[in-house]
């Protein structure tokens, strides 16, 4: 399934990344996926030139990041149910 979704992400967007750096956060997110088929998706939508990071008041996301995605996840779910 990861394959799967992987390519429908890269079909839809391009050339995306799909290495990042190991995190604890979404920690609660391995008991869901041993219960059902999952992945994580973690888009970035920091703005160029700002180093804030999200969970601070001063965080301003670039909102484009919101179309990527949807578009992801669009593509995944068309391609993951035909």
């Amino acid at each position: 399934m990861l394959q799967r979704t992987m390519g429908a992400i890269s079909a839809q967007l391009g050339d995306v990344a799909f290495d990042y750096e190991p995190s604890m956060g979404g920690e609660d997110f391995a008991l869901i996926a041993q219960m059902v088929p999952a992945f994580r998706l973690l888009v970035g939508s920091s703005q160029p030139g700002r180093s804030d990071k999200v969970h601070n008041p001063d965080y301003q996301p670039d909102e484009r990041s919101i179309a990527f995605g949807t578009l992801a996840l669009a593509r995944t779910a068309v391609d993951l149910l035909s």
